[in-house]
């Protein structure tokens, strides 16, 4: 008996083992990012212990192929218990009480493990196939639904279940009937971890993206933007902030241009990159939440140009590299860079990470998204490769994005020690970004460097302004306050070192500055270039810094002009002196009639979309679903 319990045991951790390569050797297939190295060696533990116990209590029954079909039904087990427990999570229904999801998905499996016990309780070579194809199937279904296509009902996600059913039932026959598996069941789990685990690890380390394009001849400046996602400029030291959340930006700043009033165009992502791309107000460009019945999620108007391809046609090679799954290809925002990476982070099986982050136990990086290291590191290699030429180059950083799962690093560098309170996890995961950026900035010296916010970030600032509005209290993308729209911008690499800019100026701006610095086409758009960076006399302020195109709620729009600020609303109007009220509290619009119809027709114009929708595919919308932009509907 001591010998079958031992035997189980190392069955069940050798079973886990192959779960994690096949998993592995989906997710490739799928064009999925590979794990990091050091969270690959994290998660091979758990994988390697969490099947044990089942092999122990499956050692209770004397037939190996039992025992190994016991095995895949728990692997299936694992993944769709903690699934229905995300899910149920995510209704309101809080740990524990969401463990019903696992104790559901327990007796799913149980019951269905009793009945092929039953159906082939003569056939025991039926067992081993069974087994084994349910220990292919379950993690090639995991990669295909979770990572790669999001859902099990989606055509493409049922075709590709439908392979892997083929696929799968086709190797482990061939593995019972080559290797009499029924008879010599170690010999066929060794070749099955040795085949997975050998093709799997080399093709991870030798994957690489497309080599760049050969170099233009014409001497030109390299551009380089940054851009940090849901980054508060009264979160950094250089706009004031007490806490030393940018130490590097602080000191990179001084090498240029600082501008102290910044007004982005959107309150959340979509929106508001699209204006970034393209230098045009929601209401032109068309990528937000359009006006729709069902206020579904449009792309990009086809018809308005965008930054990149301006500077693909000047002579550039332009890379983009995501990692939100609002920048993902669906919503058109790809148009003109020669490389677009939009890779986000996996979800691994058996997808308990849900559950362990409710009780607080942090277990992979890149969940949602790929962290600023891996993204920095992506940058630079791709800076180097595409060298002798120029070169514009996007990266997007999401870190300051929930959720927040900040480097014990960075917690102690700002003081927070195991503090969980969320704006104290928003500040170390800053810091974390500072880190990483002054690791990039260091490397692209000599390019023209424009660092920036899609947007802000809420804490708890204002929890209930709008009684009745869907989703009163969110993050972002509900309301059009200052802590939402006021965004850092710095320009190093093309003079003007030293220099602070208190003048009112919009994130739009950013793409007429970057056409002129490489002498590119302009685009006929709402932004003016920053006459600051090009070094030219002052040119006039352009339009009033306007802003609209709500994720969650009612339309909202606003103008600011100088020191008022007036948002328009379902509401009504609300007119805000920013010079004695910074933070929004007093509402002036009715001591001020006159001055609120005045601001009125400055407001961008109505509505942020003509109706097209986004052909998501699943796998964004379960990315959108798991960092809470989709599922609560407005």
């Amino acid at each position: 008996m001591q010998n079958r319990l031992l035997s189980a045991m190392a069955c069940g951790a050798l079973v886990g083992f192959i779960l994690l390569g096949v998993e592995g050797l989906a997710n490739l297939a799928a064009g999925q990012p590979p794990l990091a190295g050091a969270d690959l060696f994290r998660l091979l533990p758990i994988y390697v212990v969490l099947l044990v116990p089942f092999g122990l209590v499956l050692a209770l029954h004397s037939d190996a192929g039992a025992r190994l079909m016991g095995l895949a039904a728990a692997a299936g087990f694992l993944f769709l218990g903690a699934k229905a427990t995300d899910v149920l999570e995510k209704r309101g229904l809080e740990w524990p009480g969401a463990l019903v999801g696992f104790l559901a998905a327990a007796l799913l499996a149980g019951v269905g493990f009793y009945v092929l016990l039953r159906l082939t309780r003569r056939r025991l070579e039926i067992r081993w196939i069974l087994g084994l194809w349910g220990i292919l199937l379950v993690p090639t279904a995991v990669a295909l639904n979770v990572n790669a296509f999001g859902s099990p009902l989606e055509r493409k996600a049922l075709t590709a279940d439908g392979l892997a059913v083929v696929l799968s039932l086709g190797v482990a026959g061939v593995a019972g009937f080559v290797l009499r598996s029924w008879r010599h069941p170690w010999r066929t789990l060794l070749a099955l971890a040795v085949g997975c685990w050998g093709i799997w690890l080399p093709l991870r380390w030798l994957r690489s993206p497309d080599p760049p394009g050969p170099a233009p001849a014409a001497p030109k400046t390299d551009i380089v933007l940054v851009v940090v996602d849901a980054l508060r400029a009264d979160h950094m030291g250089l706009y004031g902030y007490h806490r030393p959340t940018t130490p590097e930006l602080d000191a990179w700043s001084e090498e240029g241009i600082v501008y102290t009033r910044v007004v982005s165009s959107a309150s959340w992502t979509l929106p508001s990159f699209a204006s970034l791309f393209t230098g045009v107000y929601p209401h032109r460009h068309g990528a937000g939440r359009n006006a729709g019945a069902h206020n579904t999620h449009s792309s990009l108007d086809p018809t308005v140009p965008t930054l990149a391809e301006r500077l693909g046609d000047a002579g550039y090679r332009t890379g983009a590299l995501v990692t939100n799954p609002y920048l993902k290809r669906a919503f058109a925002l790809d148009r003109g860079f020669d490389t677009y990476e939009d890779a986000l982070g996996l979800d691994p099986l058996p997808n308990v990470h849900p559950v362990l982050q409710q009780l607080h136990i942090p277990l992979l990086r890149d969940r949602y998204y790929r962290q600023a290291d891996r993204m920095v590191d992506r940058a630079i290699r791709w800076w180097e490769d595409t060298a002798g030429g120029p070169r514009y180059l996007l990266l997007h950083i999401m870190d300051p994005h929930e959720p927040y799962l900040p480097p014990l690093r960075d917690r102690e560098a700002i003081g927070i020690g195991d503090s969980r309170v969320p704006v104290d996890l928003y500040d170390a995961e800053i810091r974390f970004t500072d880190r990483e950026l002054g690791r990039l900035f260091r490397h692209v010296r000599g390019a023209v460097v424009l660092f920036t916010a899609d947007h802000g970030e809420e804490f708890g600032e204002r929890p209930d302004v709008y009684p009745g509005d869907p989703r009163p209290f969110t993050r972002h993308g509900h309301t059009l306050y200052e802590e939402l729209l006021s965004v850092p911008l710095v320009v190093v690499g093309a003079g003007g070192e030293g220099t602070r800019s208190d003048r009112l100026v919009r994130s739009i701006d950013v793409v007429p500055t970057v056409l002129e610095l490489a002498g590119a086409e302009p685009i006929q758009g709402d932004g003016t270039p920053l006459w600051e960076v090009l070094g030219r006399p002052p040119a006039g302020e352009g339009s009033p810094p306007g802003a609209q195109a709500l994720l969650y709620g009612t339309e909202k729009r606003s103008v600011r002009v100088g020191d008022w600020k007036l948002i328009h609303t379902a509401w009504g109007d609300e007119l805000y002196d920013l010079a004695t009220d910074p933070h929004e509290r007093t509402n002036r619009a009715g001591e001020r009639p006159d001055l609120v119809e005045a601001l009125r027709a400055d407001l961008p114009e109505a509505g942020a979309g003509d109706g097209r929708a986004a052909d998501l595919d699943p796998a964004t919308r379960r990315q959108l679903e798991a960092l809470g932009y989709v599922g609560h509907e407005p």
